[in-house]
């Protein structure tokens, strides 16, 4: 830092970021960032894409992104490792950044996540499903209602029931017809 003249941690993660954007640039691909970055006021590509990952409810940094110009993905209150009891693809249901967003085309979507710290090959599927279906349906529906999306979920996982994928009953004990 004190070789290139910089006062402060900021500007080093600018000059890193810089040339992480050049290499970027230079094989024609388009960086994606945490919002970590956005937040301390990095210089970012201009085709940067912002992921917002934090603070699973305000989703006030999605306007303040777009309003900047750069794209955003979106999957804060979307981590599928937090587990609740009971039925619990409600509460990722219920995550529904749209209406902050509304049609604007720089947002591009979002992803489910998983972190992987206890999740092995005996319960990755079983967490995955049916918590991802939800975000689908949040993702995908112009018009969300949870009873309706109940009973499209309850049928996705006998669904996969029958492909052998291990989903966790998403309503209560149920029964699926094989």
């Amino acid at each position: 830092m004190h070789r290139n003249n910089m006062k402060n941690v900021v500007e080093l993660k600018d000059y890193y970021f810089a040339n992480m954007f050049n290499i970027t640039r230079s094989l024609k691909t388009v960086p994606i960032v945490w919002e970590e970055i956005f937040n301390e006021n990095i210089h970012l590509d201009p085709n940067a894409v912002v992921h917002v990952w934090k603070d699973s409810r305000d989703y006030s940094i999605l306007s303040r992104v777009m309003k900047s110009g750069h794209p955003v993905l979106f999957s804060s209150c979307w981590y599928v490792n937090y587990i609740k009891y009971g039925t619990d693809w409600l509460n990722f249901y219920r995550c529904d950044p749209t209406a902050e967003v509304g049609d604007d085309s720089l947002f591009l979507g979002g992803e489910a996540c998983m972190w992987g710290e206890f999740v092995d090959e005996t319960n990755l599927l079983p967490y995955t499903w049916p918590r991802t279906s939800a975000v689908a349906e949040v993702l995908w529906s112009h018009t969300l209602n949870e009873n309706e999306a109940k009973h499209r979920i309850e049928e996705h996982v006998c669904r996969m029931r029958r492909r052998g994928i291990p989903a966790q009953p998403a309503n209560g004990p149920s029964y699926c017809h094989y």
